[in-house]
C-alpha cells in the first residue's frame, strides 16, 4: 500500500506562505503527472491499495478506471481550514470520493490546533475519516507543526486517526554524509532527529496515530526509524508505507529496502509492508 500519493497539481494561495517557499501566489508549487504515471507506479510496486490526494474529483474517478485492481482511496485535500464546505464535503462522502482527509499547515499557513481544524475535526468524527497531517523540518514553518502542537491535537481527538505525513521530517535523500549542512540539519538547533524520533514516539503511544514512512530513502531517517523499531517492535503495526509520489524518490519498495538495509529485521519490514489503515 501507499498512504501518501499526490494525484494534482498543488497551488499556494497564502502570499505570506508562497514568500515562505520562494514562489508566488497562486502560482502552481508542485505540478501533477499524469494518470499512466500514477498507474505505472500502482504496477511497479504492485500496490493494492493507495491513498490518493486530490482536489479535483475527476482526478480520483480517472485513476479509479485505469487501475480497476487497485483499492483507490480517495483522500480529499482541504485547503481552506476556516471555510470548509461541509455540503460538498458530503455529496463526496455519499459517492464514495471521501476515504480521508489532507491538511497542510504549510502550504496554507496555519498551526496544527484543534482550534483551527474544528470544522475539519467536525467532519472526520461524523464520517470516521482518518486525517493526514503534514509535518515540517523547515526552520521558517516547522513551528506550524511542532510536535508539541501535533501531541496535543492528537490527544484532543483520540476518536480520530491520524497520519503523521512525512513522519516528524522530510529529510531530503541528499542530506546525510559529513559536512556542516549535514551537521546543522540533523543535529543543530533545530534537530531534525528529534523531530523523527518525537512522531515515532507518538505513533508508538497513541493507539490513534500512524507515522507516514515517507520518504525514507535518507540513510539517516532510515536508520534512526529501524534503531526505534527494533527496540520497540510493536510499534512496526503503527507504520505504514507512504512514498509522497510523485517526488522522484517516490517507490514504496524503495521505503521498505532503505529501512532493511538501515538494520530493521526483516520480520519487521515485512509486517510493515501488510499494515494497512482502513
Amino acid at each position: 500500500m501507499d498512504c501518501h500519493v499526490h494525484l494534482d497539481e498543488i497551488v499556494i494561495h497564502d502570499w505570506s506562505a508562497a514568500r515562505n517557499l520562494k514562489t508566488e501566489a497562486d502560482q502552481v508549487r508542485w505540478k501533477g503527472v499524469s494518470i499512466n504515471h500514477h498507474v505505472r507506479h500502482i504496477e511497479k510496486d504492485n500496490l493494492d491499495q493507495i491513498f490518493a490526494i486530490y482536489e479535483n474529483p475527476e482526478s480520483i474517478l480517472k485513476l479509479r478506471d485505469a487501475a480497476p485492481n487497485c483499492d483507490i482511496k480517495a483522500m480529499y485535500f482541504v485547503r481552506d481550514v476556516a471555510g470548509v464546505n461541509e455540503n460538498l464535503l458530503a455529496d463526496l462522502f455519499k459517492n464514495n470520493l471521501l476515504n480521508a482527509l489532507k491538511v497542510h499547515p504549510v502550504v496554507d499557513n496555519f498551526e496544527l490546533t484543534s482550534e483551527n481544524l474544528q470544522t475539519v475535526l467536525g467532519v472526520a468524527r461524523k464520517f470516521r475519516l482518518p486525517i493526514l497531517y503534514h509535518s515540517d523540518d523547515r526552520r521558517s514553518s516547522m513551528h506550524l507543526t511542532s510536535p508539541e502542537l501535533q501531541k496535543r491535537l492528537v490527544t484532543e481527538n483520540s476518536d480520530i486517526l491520524f497520519i503523521i505525513g512525512h513522519g516528524g521530517a522530510y529529510a531530503h535523500p541528499r542530506l546525510c554524509g559529513n559536512n556542516l549542512q549535514v551537521e546543522s540539519y540533523w543535529n543543530g538547533p533545530h534537530s531534525r532527529k528529534d523531530l523523527i524520533n518525537k512522531a515515532l514516539e507518538l505513533a508508538a503511544e497513541q493507539e490513534n496515530v500512524y507515522y507516514d514512512l515517507s520518504v525514507a530513502t535518507n540513510v539517516i531517517k532510515a536508520s534512526l526509524i529501524a534503531k526505534f523499531l527494533n527496540r520497540q517492535r510493536d510499534a512496526s503495526e503503527k507504520i505504514l508505507v507512504g512514498t509522497d509520489f510523485p517526488i522522484k524518490f517516490s517507490s514504496a519498495q524503495t521505503q521498505l529496502w532503505s529501512l532493511e538495509n538501515a538494520g530493521l529485521k526483516k520480520s519487521l519490514v515485512e509486517k510493515i509492508s501488510s499494515n494497512r489503515l482502513i
